[in-house]
């Protein structure tokens, strides 16, 4: 299990902030720091579209 489903079933108050090794496949947190899922991209502006689409 990751921390994500611990930190939801823990019920904590505090947002759950996710950082480092972020994608569209686990980008599930309150709050994302994204840095080379963007930046390491070819196309920029799709990467940033499916990290926005992966949180719903």
């Amino acid at each position: 299990m990751g921390y994500l489903p611990l930190c939801r079933q823990a019920q904590l108050a505090a947002p759950v902030v996710a950082i480092g090794g972020i994608g569209p496949t686990n980008a599930g947190a309150d709050g994302l720091a994204v840095i080379s899922a963007v930046s390491g991209a070819p196309d920029v502006r799709a990467a940033c579209r499916a990290l926005v689409d992966a949180r719903g």
